[in-house]
């Protein structure tokens, strides 16, 4: 698992180093954040808050890919 510190820094190489144009995180979930977050949906939140502020840091588009819960097909309204 990679925490948001590690891609930081390993986007900040690759921008010095190669003029970085486009990061892609396959499997936003598999990522940790700092570890101080009691429930796993405010450290998702906590890690796409840390991304969105590297991609404005770095100048560059971050795409984030993420499984969304398949609980909504069981509701009637199957409204997100």
């Amino acid at each position: 698992q990679l925490a948001t510190l590690d891609i930081r820094a390993r986007a900040r190489r690759l921008k010095a180093e190669h003029n970085l144009g486009l990061v892609i995180v396959d499997y936003l979930q598999l990522m940790h954040g700092s570890g101080r977050i009691e429930s796993r949906q405010l450290e998702i939140s906590e890690i796409s808050r840390g991304l969105k502020g590297l991609a404005k840091e770095l100048d560059v588009p971050i795409i984030a890919l993420s499984q969304l819960s398949r609980a909504v097909e069981s509701r009637t309204d199957k409204r997100p």
